[in-house]
C-alpha cells in the first residue's frame, strides 16, 4: 500500500504528465495513477473487507454423498439464498452452463458457499448427481412464489363499477401487454442462460391465518 508521501508524489505526477508523451501513453499513465490514488483513498476511508464466516464446498465427481445430503438439509431449513451463474461459449453449441454458485445463509451470520462445477459432475445415474439436482430443486422458489401469489391475488371478477384489474395468475397470463407468465416473476428464472447474474432470493412470508 502507498505511504502518504508516495500518495502525494503520485498526485503531483498526475498534475504534471509530460506533454512529450503521445496521447495514448498520457491516457495510460493517467489511468494508472488514478487507479493507485483511488486504492490509497479507499484504504484510508474504509476498513479492509472481511467476509462473514462461511464454509466453501465444491460439488464435482469427487464430492461424497454425505456432503451433498448435508447441504440439502441446510437448504431445506434456510429461507435465504444468493445464486450466481456463469456460462461458457462452446463452438457451434452456443452458451452452456459452467458454474453455479450458491450461498445458503445460516443462523448467526454464517453461510455455506457451494460451487457446482457443471462439467465435472458425476454420471447422471450416480447418486451424487441425483442429490445435486435435488439440492438445486430444494431452493427453487417458483412453487412457493406461485402459491404465495395465488393466495395474495385471488381471482376478482370485473364489473362496471370496478376500475381495478385482476392480478390473478390466469388474468396476468392472458393480457397481451404482460407477455411473461407468472413463473417468470419468480425470484429464480425458469429458463435462460442467467450468465453473470446474481440473484438474492428469500422465501415469501407464510400466509396470515
Amino acid at each position: 500500500m502507498l505511504s502518504k508521501k508516495g500518495y502525494q508524489e503520485i498526485r503531483l505526477q498526475l498534475n504534471n504528465i509530460p506533454a512529450t508523451l503521445t496521447n495514448k501513453k498520457q491516457n495510460s499513465l493517467r489511468k494508472y495513477l488514478n487507479k493507485n490514488i483511488k486504492k490509497y483513498e479507499c484504504s484510508m476511508n474504509f476498513m479492509p473487507f472481511e467476509p462473514l464466516p462461511h464454509i466453501t464446498y465444491f460439488i464435482n465427481r469427487t464430492t461424497t454423498e454425505a456432503c451433498v445430503r448435508q447441504l440439502i438439509q441446510a437448504a431445506t431449513v434456510s429461507s435465504e439464498f444468493t445464486i450466481n451463474t456463469e456460462s461458457i461459449n462452446i463452438y457451434r453449441k452456443g452458451k452452456k452452463p459452467a458454474l453455479m454458485k450458491l450461498q445458503i445463509f445460516l443462523p448467526h451470520n454464517s453461510s455455506f458457499v457451494v460451487l457446482i462445477e457443471m462439467y465435472h459432475l458425476p454420471n447422471e445415474n450416480h447418486i451424487c448427481f441425483k442429490l445435486t439436482r435435488e439440492l438445486i430443486d430444494s431452493i427453487n422458489l417458483q412453487k412457493q412464489f406461485r402459491a404465495f401469489w395465488q393466495q395474495q391475488h385471488p381471482y376478482r371478477p370485473s364489473n362496471l363499477t370496478s376500475t381495478t384489474n385482476c392480478d390473478c395468475e390466469n388474468c396476468l397470463d392472458s393480457i397481451k401487454k404482460f407477455p411473461h407468465n407468472l413463473l417468470e416473476l419468480s425470484p429464480i428464472p425458469s429458463n435462460g442462460d442467467g450468465d453473470d447474474t446474481l440473484l438474492s432470493t428469500k422465501l415469501p412470508p407464510p400466509p396470515m391465518k
